[in-house]
């Protein structure tokens, strides 16, 4: 199969970006060949967020990979900013045309459903999101905010996003959200397929007592919550990530002997890190799409205690794999921990061996490479019969 990947980078390397490299070894790895065209948001970012709407030279890029490559698929990841809609007016139906939601982006200008430190699920119910621009949920700029929202009601109007087979959602969460939202796409559009990760048969196995978080440290990570659960804890936290909430990390970490900050780490460090903690904490206060270090503790049969919201409501089972609190809640964490640390040696090898159950149960790469394809071969037999 000839599959064009189309994806727009990142300024900071992030979750996105990992899965698009991931997924395009994958389908090389079986066979396909497998293309990527790749747009950067790093020149000028104001003139490119401008041309949202209709970025002609993205258009035209992507109409000369079309002629050069002739895909069977194009795979979209991310268009923002720079890719713009004008990939899909490129594309029209010489290929199928399969789009992967990572974020909020097609129905809210903040991307996130997340604002001034809570949730913001205003834009769902509306076509343009005209309060998002009141509050100001893009980088706290009502004109910027405003462009965002313009386009999105533009998008709507003129039924771009019929030009697209197949979206598909992580997780059954977030196909709920996005089946309530006022986004222009039926409900044949749309199917579940999460990401994946590999499993590492030579992480470390000696357990300590330690719990461990993972990721961004930012608001909507729930870093706060986190920080307030471990403090005057007699239980141990390591906290592996960067982000704005550094310093907030650091100075807990002077009054706090039990938080250490371990500060950024490649992925073999993390994945013995993980293979080593006692569980991994996920306390996101926003509807994540996905939580990736959450099938990465699976994988090393390190079960997750998380907030029972957006993705981690999918991918935990309470009581199995790992356990949920409430989200937002310091108190809830801190009775979960001390939950998860009373339980019995025999009790914490069951969450384990669940856990990695889970991970070859949904997210081998064999698994995700089945969905994958099956998702593909739709997309091109409704393309060639439409």
């Amino acid at each position: 199969m000839r599959i064009l990947l189309i994806h727009c980078a990142y300024h900071y390397l992030g979750g996105e970006d990992v899965t698009v490299a991931k997924e395009l070894d994958l389908l090389r790895s079986k066979g396909n060949e497998v293309e990527l065209l790749l747009f950067s948001n790093n020149s000028v970012p104001l003139f490119n967020l401008l041309q949202l709407p209709f970025n002609i030279k993205s258009y035209l890029a992507t109409e000369k990979k079309i002629s050069e490559f002739k895909p069977d698929i194009v795979h979209i990841h991310n268009l923002h900013f720079t890719g713009s809609t004008s990939v899909l007016y490129a594309v029209k139906k010489r290929a199928a045309v399969v789009y992967t939601l990572h974020n909020y982006r097609l129905i809210c200008p903040s991307g996130t459903l997340f604002s001034k430190g809570k949730l913001y699920l205003r834009s769902l119910k509306t076509t343009f999101p005209l309060n998002a621009v009141f509050n100001r949920v893009y980088k706290g700029s009502a004109l910027l905010t405003m462009w965002l929202s313009a386009t999105i009601w533009l998008n709507h109007t003129l039924g771009v996003w019929k030009l697209v087979n197949r979206f598909i959602v992580l997780t059954d969460y977030s196909k709920k959200l996005i089946e309530e939202s006022q986004l222009s796409v039926k409900q044949a559009q749309l199917v579940i397929k999460p990401n994946f990760t590999e499993h590492n048969e030579s992480a470390h196995s000696i357990r300590n007592n330690e719990f461990l978080y993972v990721g961004r440290l930012s608001d909507e990570k729930g870093i706060q919550v986190l920080m307030d659960a471990f403090t005057n804890s007699s239980l141990s936290l390591n906290i592996i990530g960067d982000g704005p909430y550094k310093e907030q990390v650091l100075a807990a970490t002077k009054v706090n002997a039990n938080i250490k900050y371990i500060g950024f780490q490649d992925k073999e460090n993390i994945s013995k890190a993980m293979s080593e903690c006692t569980a991994l904490i996920f306390p996101s206060i926003w509807y994540e799409t996905f939580g990736l270090t959450i099938i990465e503790a699976f994988a090393v049969s390190t079960p997750v205690i998380a907030a029972n919201i957006g993705a981690a409501s999918s991918l935990i089972s309470h009581g199995v794999n790992g356990l949920h609190f409430e989200p937002g809640n310091a108190e809830s964490l801190r009775k979960t921990i001390n939950l998860w640390d009373k339980y019995a040696e025999s009790e914490k090898h069951k969450f384990r061996e669940n856990a990695v159950n889970t991970y070859m149960k949904y997210y081998t790469p064999d698994n995700n490479y089945e969905q994958l394809i099956n998702i593909y071969n739709q997309a091109i037999s409704e393309n060639q019969s439409s």
